[in-house]
């Protein structure tokens, strides 16, 4: 039982009382032996009466007070238990908002790379296709420059070629032609 109930009842059993004492008082001819019967009863009701000296009783009160305060540290075990599961909880659920925003950062970064990948496949496909073109040209002009000009032997141009890193692209050599002068030809005549 608890202290409230406990005390209810002691209340309870204290207005019989008394009742008990007013009407022992408004009856006339009222047997004495009788009135020490109802007197005794009452008595023995109460704790602390004539069974105040009754250890059962007493060890059932401590009991009883044992219970209840064990009782209420289990309560607070709980109370203490159910805060530290509701902090734990608290605590994944942050870890797992972290962990969802982190995983869309991810998708995100991964579909950035997958676009710049696409753009770059794309940037490779068109440079490949106008070195393919320059290349297709340069076959087709190549046989009508003069045999005399430096640029008549593709390798050679491209051995003379100098890459300049800071203008981002290639100093060719001079286009030139050498003039071959053959020896005037004698035909024995003077």
């Amino acid at each position: 039982m608890s202290k409230a109930e406990l005390a209810h009842e002691l209340q309870v059993l204290k207005e019989q009382y008394e009742k008990a004492n007013s009407d022992l008082d408004t009856i006339e001819g009222l047997d004495p032996n009788e009135a020490a019967r109802k007197l005794q009863q009452l008595q023995q009701q109460f704790v602390g009466g004539e069974l105040a000296d009754n250890e059962q009783l007493k060890q059932k009160r401590t009991k009883k007070l044992k219970d209840a305060e064990i009782k209420m540290q289990r309560l607070a075990v709980y109370s203490s238990t159910q805060e530290k599961l509701d902090a734990v909880t608290s605590e994944l659920q942050r870890e797992k908002n972290r962990a969802n925003a982190l995983e869309s950062e991810v998708e995100d970064l991964q579909g950035e790379f997958e676009l710049d990948r696409l753009d770059y496949l794309d940037t490779i496909r068109k440079q490949d296709q106008q070195l393919k073109l320059l290349t297709q040209i340069l076959e087709k002009i190549q046989p009508s420059i003069r045999k005399d000009s430096n640029y008549y032997n593709i390798e050679k141009v491209k051995k003379d070629s100098i890459w300049n890193e800071d203008e981002g692209r290639w100093i060719l050599p001079e286009m030139s032609t050498s003039r071959t002068v053959l020896p005037a030809t004698h035909n024995g005549i003077n």
